[in-house]
């Protein structure tokens, strides 16, 4: 069983060179999300390596911002525990389980796992948060790391382990990325489906990934590849609720619907259960409110644009 305690979070070479090229990577982007979340509020370590960042570049900003504290370490071997540095600052964390993910799973995280299983590690794949470009070498890296005695595990897997108890603040931080991971359930029998998400017309996919999950929370859910430039982009609030597909505009009719795609309505709603809390972090990041809360017989609610021009209600909803 893993403990917070004795763990160390190691990602591998998550970076925006190689991520573009892994199959599903908005999915291993998530759940590497969740297992950055987890350690930062349970204090697990972090160390983060990237692999020839001159050419592969930093790691990828979906990441970023990282825990405090976190290391980031440049490599040339395959294997971090064959970089001097790398293996230096594991050994420095003095933990004996290391908890795995990043990319590619069949080269760089595998020679990485095998090695400190070798070195008396006790080893942990989070299997959904690792990829690879194919994914029949991502199935085959996980069933040789499973052969040779490393564990396969999943992120919630590892966030419940060094969670322990369903109480506490650290519960309740971090139970809404964890809720935001599950699909919704199903409609009920001779029920109509629910909207599952709605189309949002953005410039730039990255731009757009940056504001709804950097400044505003959401999580990101997939970032798949579809060809010729275009990319199937889903973000959801962390508290679960209607997916947002992000797409890119691809004509001069749809440029000129970004920002007004409700002829200058409220286009979306975000519920809160502390408008004031979320007012003055949000307002703090730069967003722009159109003016300071107001009282309606629903609850307190305050208008704000997104980076694009939206409008948009935070709506804290009265009780009883």
């Amino acid at each position: 069983m893993l403990s917070r305690n004795e763990s160390l979070l190691l990602i591998v070479d998550v970076q925006a060179g190689l991520a573009r090229a892994v199959e599903h990577a908005g999915a291993r982007l998530t759940r590497l999300g969740l297992l950055l979340q987890a350690a930062a509020v349970l204090g697990v370590p972090v160390i983060v390596s990237e692999q020839y960042p001159k050419g592969l570049g930093p790691t990828d900003p979906r990441l970023l911002p990282l825990p405090d504290g976190a290391l980031v370490l440049p490599k040339l071997a395959f294997s971090c525990w064959r970089e001097v540095e790398l293996r230096a600052a594991i050994e420095a964390t003095g933990r004996r389980q290391v908890v795995v993910a990043g990319m590619e799973t069949h080269v760089c995280v595998l020679q990485t796992a095998l090695d400190l299983h070798d070195a008396g590690f006790a080893v942990h794949l989070a299997a959904d948060a690792s990829g690879s470009r194919r994914g029949a070498d991502r199935a085959l890296g996980q069933a040789r790391l499973r052969d040779r005695g490393v564990a396969i595990v999943s992120a919630e897997m590892v966030v419940f382990e060094w969670l322990e108890r369903a109480e506490g603040p650290a519960f309740k931080a971090l139970i809404p990325a964890i809720k935001a991971m599950v699909p919704p359930a199903p409609p009920a029998a001779g029920g109509l489906p629910a909207i599952a998400r709605v189309s949002f017309l953005v410039p730039d996919y990255d731009q757009a990934i940056a504001h709804y999950c950097g400044v505003l929370g959401f999580t990101l859910v997939e970032d798949t590849e579809m060809g010729s430039g275009k990319r199937w982009v889903r973000v959801v609030p962390a508290g679960g609720g209607t997916e947002l597909l992000l797409a890119r505009a691809a004509t001069a009719e749809q440029t000129a619907r970004i920002g007004d795609q409700t002829g200058g309505r409220v286009f979306l709603f975000l519920d809160t259960d502390d408008l004031a809390r979320d007012h003055a972090r949000l307002t703090t990041l730069g967003v722009a409110f159109e003016a300071p809360p107001r009282e309606e017989p629903y609850g307190r609610v305050a208008v704000f644009r997104d980076a694009f021009g939206n409008r948009w209600d935070l709506v804290e909803r009265r009780r009883g």
